[in-house]
């Protein structure tokens, strides 16, 4: 988004600015851009010179998670509630199992998209709806919305949580889903490329501090450098909310890149920052030196750069699985059992996906047969 000590090392705080200091390396010196890396060298499928580190699991799951409890009897109907969507185009795989379910519960959920960065209004809005019982939101920080959760509170509405890394705090925020959807994968992501790079890769991550559960990967990617990779280095880019809707993340990409071309892996930190960087690294000459990773949310645009293998790999994850966990979450509550939160911390599932298997990835947002297999668990069917 320092110099970050990897294995030793100064450090130097980093800027959104556009010159060199917007970034931040550790290691600096390390020289060279790797002749392994890239789409052309790249080993396919995953394979690496040595296995330094553990590697993610490559192998779809096929089933939800275990051990959430069934219900004995269909929860609770005529449940009134907000579904807060931010306006990325993420964001959708995740209100649409929300609005689904719910309608099949019986429920009657109004939708309200919000400014990614800025929910204030929003959630504003979600908490003076007439009857609200229960909002359901998504990568919102809780101390910039203090006064709203205050007034939800005060009308006994509780908050539903997911991708924040935000603990559960009283009955106003009972619960938090995917609790580790940022700092997990991206210790994964980072083992794979570890073992990729036989313990010398130089990392430059996409960074985007303005969704709180994306803000946790540079601090996980940084302890997994520094811990299981002496050799390598580390750098940060940090990217504004106005630069990806002015479309001007590819171009600042390569200008850093063309200033650092010691970099050899770039680690996007969710898939819809990607748009436009392969083709302007590409464009520079630039894209054959590097080998691109993201995670999180694969859609039809960055299944094709993966396709393609412009990004090398994609450490996917269950969107929908976590929102429907979300949905879990309430009928729960509403039905007066207990949450799961270790299961809910935990989720969702991912799998390492690669160009070979591109479009077995691609739009995958948890297994196959989740949405009958939770309307099981809730005695629907």
């Amino acid at each position: 988004m320092a110099l970050a000590a990897c294995g030793g090392g100064s450090s130097s705080t980093s800027s959104s600015g556009a010159s060199e200091e917007q970034a931040t390396a550790t290691n600096g010196e390390a020289e060279g851009a790797g002749g392994e890396s890239g789409t052309d060298g790249q080993a396919e499928g995953g394979e690496t010179g040595g296995t330094l580190a553990p590697e993610p699991t490559s192998t779809e799951p096929t089933s939800i998670v275990s051990g959430l409890e069934p219900f004995s009897k269909p929860p609770p109907k005529g449940i009134t509630a907000v579904n807060l969507q931010c306006d990325f185009p993420t964001c959708e795989t995740i209100s649409k199992p929300i609005r689904e379910m719910g309608k099949k519960l019986g429920w009657h959920v109004k939708t309200i998209v919000y400014k990614t960065g800025a929910p204030q209004e929003a959630v504003t809005q979600a908490v003076n709806t007439p009857g609200v019982e229960y909002i359901f939101t998504a990568g919102i920080q809780r101390p910039i919305i203090e006064p709203q959760i205050k007034v939800a509170e005060e009308k006994g509405i509780a908050i539903i949580s997911t991708s924040n890394p935000e603990p559960p705090k009283g009955e106003v925020w009972p619960v938090a889903i995917a609790e580790q959807y940022g700092a997990a994968p991206a210790t994964d992501v980072m083992h794979w490329v570890i073992n990729q790079s036989e313990g010398k890769a130089n990392v430059l991550l996409l960074d985007y501090q303005e969704v709180p559960i994306t803000a946790t990967e540079r601090p996980a990617i940084e302890k997994t450098l520094e811990e299981d990779c002496p050799e390598c280095s580390f750098a940060d880019l940090v990217l504004t909310g106005e630069e990806l809707a002015a479309g001007s993340v590819p171009a600042k990409v390569v200008g850093y890149i063309q200033a650092h071309p010691e970099i050899d892996y770039i680690h996007v930190a969710f898939g819809n920052i990607l748009l436009g960087v392969p083709e302007a690294l590409k464009t520079a000459g630039l894209l054959e030196n590097v080998t691109i990773t993201s995670m999180n949310g694969l859609e039809s645009a960055e299944g094709e750069m993966l396709k393609r293998g412009e990004v090398s790999a994609f450490y996917v994850g269950g969107q929908t699985e976590y929102a429907l966990m979300e949905v879990d979450a309430v009928a729960r509550l509403a039905a007066g059992m207990k949450l799961p939160q270790k299961i809910y911390t935990e989720a969702p599932q991912h799998w390492m996906c690669f160009p070979e298997t591109a479009e077995q990835c691609t739009n995958w947002n948890g297994p196959q047969n989740q949405e009958k297999e939770f309307e099981e668990l809730w005695g629907l069917k």
